[in-house]
């Protein structure tokens, strides 16, 4: 016959673990305690097991309330996170919008005014500006 600590209270093991194996098949708190008094053991002992039994069985049952209402919890809020809609496209426009350029190996070609052009009315300019310096000064 063991004794051993619980919550600062020495408690005859026996009893506790007889009383805890009663409860857990569904026996009556009072039932599994009337065993053990029949069997001889102290009215003091088996209070005392009954008892840490019985905060031990408060606090599984407060432990599953609680974790009862975090799983509310949890379900409220992913009510009302809203739903990810998938987003699906057309091929033809996917590809339209995804169209990826690839590298020819050339620079881009600039917009704007060509060089040739650029080019070509300088020239046309400098003639211009030839022939009126020569018909200014003959």
């Amino acid at each position: 016959m063991g004794r051993f600590w619980i919550l600062n209270k020495m408690v005859n093991q026996t009893i506790f673990n007889g009383i805890m194996q009663a409860v857990s098949r569904g026996e009556s708190l009072q039932q599994a305690m009337m065993s053990f008094f029949y069997a001889g053991y102290s009215k003091q002992e088996i209070e005392d097991a009954a008892t840490e039994v019985q905060k031990i069985r408060n606090n599984q049952t407060n432990m599953q309330q609680v974790q009862g209402k975090i799983e509310q919890v949890k379900q409220n809020i992913v009510k009302k996170i809203p739903p990810i809609q998938p987003v699906v496209k057309n091929m033809a426009q996917s590809e339209i919008e995804n169209k990826q350029e690839v590298s020819r190996y050339e620079t881009p070609k600039k917009k704007g005014i060509p060089l040739w052009m650029i080019l070509i009315l300088s020239g046309v300019l400098f003639l211009g500006l030839i022939i009126l310096w020569f018909f200014a000064f003959t």
